[in-house]
């Protein structure tokens, strides 16, 4: 994906019967805000299909 530094990092959290998806994603330093929001919504958007995933959030990090 255009803008993400490296591999997104994915942690699953399986809490009271529900999957929690986190996504920590490094964005270049060049990237506008609202293309790396578009990003994190479309990530957030195609993931939180799936019915065995309940909740999804993204994390994005600026700094690099």
């Amino acid at each position: 994906m255009e803008g993400i530094i490296s591999q997104p990092e994915i942690r699953v959290h399986y809490i009271k019967g529900n999957n929690i998806v986190d996504i920590f994603i490094k964005i270049k330093s060049d990237q506008s805000m609202e293309s790396s929001r578009v990003l994190a919504t479309n990530i957030k958007s195609k993931l939180e299909v799936t019915p065995q995933i309940h909740q999804v959030r993204v994390f994005l990090d600026l700094n690099s």
